[in-house]
């Protein structure tokens, strides 16, 4: 599809959006999904993949801050939705405001939301957040299961909080080379589960899954799976591809901005890391590392014109980058081109892009910048669009 004149936008497919959502519901069965929509649903827009989720029946969503919160609900997103990130407790009115959960650390995090609360007459939800492994954010267990269960049960007596749920991250859940350690840590997290239920303490979700152990370990799916890169149309790492059906949400695009030839011995962009060895017929396109094209690519990745590859030449430019159209035929201005995804019969795959540059989904995805339009389309019909530097989504009748 062509949507007019933006220099670059990216196509968001809701419909296989859907596809991927159903497909992991199948995989897991009876658990819960929990939606992960954080850095702005990894860069496919968060207001809408969150409509979009909770109209397929998703019990939950999750985000890394407060403000991505606050979009939401300003935006009439009505689920339930937990905070993994810290949160300053001089925040704590928003967090009721918004009717937010939050990830819990340790017991001092807990006591100043808890005070907080009280202070209001107000309880807040909270989901604690065990570290079994990844030593980041939470309660370390590392062989200490009986200390963990000590915390819990302080931060279980709080008054201004009510336990949801408890949680872990598998730092190497994608990762078969740590089969060992990952069984270790399912173990180390069931044992803090099973002596907290012991002592009285009961979690309505259960959740240590996110997308790499969601395909890998299907003993980590307990009450709750934590997906994000899969919703997205991609594995937390492609030794797992094919293990389930699934289907890119995004495609990227842009066009040409100018087309000239250059004569031999000609130097494209910043540097001169590009010299021509031949007469070459170039095109300006309008991307470049300002919009989330990482300047990694440079003199290496290509794009497709016409459904044909074109390199890309010499370094990417902050709002603009080079590729080589000799041999393409009929290449004109306002031509669309794809960075990845469909292009007149072709087909170039976002992994393509992720090997010349050495980087994963995650971090292309989510670096995506705001000034590229989101465009969602629903069963081949545009529904919607996001535009450039605003939050504002205008919705078409769907």
């Amino acid at each position: 599809m062509d949507y007019g004149t933006d220099r670059a936008y990216a196509e968001i497919s809701l419909s296989n959006l859907a596809s991927n959502y159903k497909n992991i519901c199948a995989h897991v069965k009876n658990a819960a999904v929990m939606g992960i929509v954080k850095c702005n649903a990894y860069g496919h827009g968060a207001v809408m993949v969150a409509r979009e989720l909770i109209s397929l029946g998703c019990r939950y969503l999750a985000l890394a801050t407060i403000e991505e919160a606050a979009e939401l609900r300003e935006n009439g997103i009505p689920a339930p939705l937990l905070i993994l990130g810290p949160v300053a407790s001089e925040n704590a009115d928003y967090v009721i405001k918004y009717g937010v959960a939050l990830a819990v650390f340790d017991y001092d995090y807990a006591k100043a939301f808890s005070d907080a609360a009280e202070e209001r007459g107000k309880k807040i939800p909270v989901h604690l957040k065990l570290d079994t492994g990844m030593s980041r954010y939470g309660i370390r267990t590392g062989g200490r299961v009986l200390g963990a269960v000590d915390e819990i049960l302080k931060i279980a007596s709080l008054g201004g909080l009510e336990i949801e749920g408890i949680f872990s991250h598998m730092p190497c859940g994608d990762d078969s080379e740590n089969d060992g350690f990952n069984k270790a840590e399912l173990r180390e997290f069931s044992s803090v589960l099973k002596s907290a239920e012991e002592k009285g303490i009961r979690f309505t979700y259960r959740h240590i899954a996110s997308s790499g152990s969601v395909i890998s370990y299907p003993e980590s799916h307990f009450d709750m799976v934590r997906p994000g890169i899969l919703l997205y149309g991609y594995f937390a790492d492609k030794s797992q591809a094919g293990s389930l059906p699934l289907k890119p949400v995004m495609q990227l695009k842009t066009r040409v901005m100018q087309i000239k030839t250059l004569p031999e011995g000609t130097g494209v962009s910043y540097g001169r890391t590009f010299v021509a060895d031949r007469d070459i017929k170039a095109a300006v396109v309008g991307i470049g590392y300002g919009d989330g094209l990482m300047r990694a690519s440079s003199n290496k990745a290509h794009m497709l014109v016409r459904g044909k590859r074109a390199k890309i030449l010499g370094r990417v430019c902050m709002d603009a980058v080079m590729i080589d159209i000799t041999g393409i035929e009929g290449v004109k201005v306002g031509d669309t081109v794809t960075v990845f995804g469909d292009d007149c019969g072709a087909h170039l795959p976002l992994y393509d892009y992720l090997d010349a540059v050495g980087t994963i989904s995650y971090e292309f995805l989510s670096g995506i910048g705001i000034r590229v339009p989101r465009i969602y389309v629903k069963n081949d019909r545009v529904i919607a669009r996001q535009d450039a530097f605003s939050k504002t989504t205008i919705l078409k009748d769907e």
